[in-house]
């Protein structure tokens, strides 16, 4: 599965969190962008669609997902602890390899 970190607008100066970028990267994430614009999501449709909550609610989601079929997932702009979290479920799935 490819894992991908959305940094959200990075703004006039393009500024982005660096420390975010390289701890993706290092964890093996396939990629990491930057949006120009926010997608338009209806709030009731947020927590279906999105890894939110602790780390076992994460667990479950992310493996149903996968078990579904689901070849990607893109993270709009989480903290560390989450883009840590999200490869540590990834790699215990065994959709991550690093």
């Amino acid at each position: 599965m490819k894992l991908a970190l959305d940094l959200g607008y990075s703004g006039a100066r393009m500024a982005l969190p660096m420390s975010k970028v390289l701890l993706a990267e290092e964890l093996g994430f396939d990629s990491v962008w930057t949006s120009e614009a926010a997608a338009a999501f209806p709030n009731e449709d947020i927590d279906e669609g999105g890894l939110i909550g602790p780390p076992a609610r994460i667990r479950e989601k992310f493996r149903r997902w996968a078990d579904a079929g689901l070849t990607s997932l893109r993270f709009h702009n989480p903290n560390e602890e989450a883009i840590r979290t999200i490869a540590e479920v990834a790699r215990a799935e065994g959709a991550l390899a690093v």
